[in-house]
């Protein structure tokens, strides 16, 4: 799984490992996309940054519409795959007070992401449906 960049704005120099930008990428030299911040103000926070689409963008989108998880369970969602941020410390002139509030749980989850999965399919009846049901009131399991 690749790890989550923010587009639209040239890799932070801080960021190890960006596997979406090069000098390949044709809005590497954009007189806009190309600087620094690229669309984005400093400090607008990381909830109005665009950023790479994947697993994690999409599960993020899903949930935050449809349950009554936690601002900090959906950050750990979200940005569970922006390596670059959580544990290189890159994009931090982007970032705002909410984010510096989410980032001790989206470090909590990385131990359990990579390379810690099973591939067993879980079954739905021995899920706890009560906290299914909390956290998503629309009953998406019947």
């Amino acid at each position: 799984m690749a790890a989550s960049a923010i587009e639209s704005a040239t890799p932070s120099t801080d960021a190890s490992y960006i596997p979406t930008h090069s000098r390949n990428n044709p809005d590497y030299d954009h007189e806009i996309y190309g600087t620094k911040t690229g669309i984005h103000r400093p400090g607008c926070g990381l909830d109005d940054v665009m950023l790479s689409w994947g697993g994690d963008e999409y599960s993020y989108h899903v949930v935050k519409e449809q349950s009554t998880l936690l601002s900090e369970t959906l950050a750990m969602i979200r940005y569970h795959s922006f390596y670059p941020w959580h544990n290189a410390g890159a994009y931090r002139y982007l970032t705002d007070e909410k984010d510096d509030a989410m980032l001790d749980a989206v470090r909590a989850l990385n131990p359990y992401g990579l390379y810690s999965k099973s591939d067993a399919v879980p079954n739905l009846k021995e899920l706890k449906k009560d906290l299914i049901d909390e956290f998503f009131p629309h009953k998406l399991i019947k």
